[in-house]
């Protein structure tokens, strides 16, 4: 889906929304840290995602089967439109490019230019599985504030990173009123690419990101969470579904289904 890989190529291989805020004052919210504790043991109760071994079924273009080993750094993923494998010197792909079969036939070296397609789907799917784990990754810089968003209110729209009246929407629909944001910054060359994310305040699941850069504040995607499934001990967000900041166009859904082994 082109709709993915102009924002995360160059996010993963390296390595969302500001509505009215509610009578709580701003000193009785934990710190971003402690809220990101609180929510990696939400979705990672028993610490498990760092060693994690697993295999489900991830439907997108369509289903295929991903294999996930994070302690020998070995990701698959087996489908119809397209296959990869890959360790953490070796790559093995067949897919499609502009109609074109793209085979490499047998391994090859992992930095080979050849396997920029293979490291960009096991960046990005792990990633996506990690979350919010992965934003416990070295290097992840996490701003200090956190901010209760209350969608009840009246949205400014022309804020940066302001959350959309469809966004609200949709969270509302979802049955929330409220979320708590945290924010994350990568930096591009002269640009920031920031990341927000919100969490449900009882639990602190995540529910819902958004992206843009510094140079399109008005623009990037924002993903609207629902579900989670457990892999082997870890909750992961079950159903991403995809839309455009800019105008709401909804791009896509993506499913983790069914654990297999």
């Amino acid at each position: 889906m082109h709709w993915k890989l102009s924002f995360f190529t160059s996010t993963l291989c390296s390595l969302f929304a500001l509505v009215g805020t509610s009578s709580m004052a701003q000193e009785e919210l934990p710190s971003a840290q402690e809220l990101l504790a609180q929510s990696v043991r939400h979705h990672d109760p028993q610490g498990r995602w760092r060693t994690l071994k697993t295999e489900f079924l991830f439907a997108w273009r369509d289903t295929s089967v991903v294999q996930i080993d994070l302690p020998r750094q070995y990701f698959s993923l087996q489908g119809k439109l397209e296959t990869h494998e890959v360790t953490s010197t070796q790559c093995e792909f067949a897919y499609e490019r502009n109609g074109k079969p793209q085979t490499s036939n047998e391994f090859i070296a992992v930095d080979d230019e050849r396997c920029e397609r293979s490291t960009f789907m096991r960046n990005y799917v792990t990633y996506l599985t990690g979350l919010p784990m992965k934003l416990q990754d070295p290097g992840t810089q996490l701003r200090d504030e956190v901010i209760l968003v209350d969608l009840l209110q009246p949205i400014n729209t022309r804020a940066v990173g302001a959350l959309s009246r469809k966004q609200s929407q949709l969270l509302q629909e979802q049955g929330h009123t409220s979320l708590l944001k945290i924010t994350v910054d990568y930096a591009k060359g002269e640009n920031t690419e920031t990341w927000d994310f919100f969490l449900k305040p009882e639990t602190k699941q995540l529910v819902h990101y958004q992206f843009y850069r510094s140079d399109d504040p008005a623009g990037g995607e924002y993903l609207i969470l629902s579900g989670l499934l457990n892999l082997d001990g870890v909750n992961v967000i079950q159903k991403r579904d995809w839309y455009y900041r800019k105008d709401d166009k909804y791009l896509g859904t993506e499913q983790n289904l069914l654990q297999l082994n």
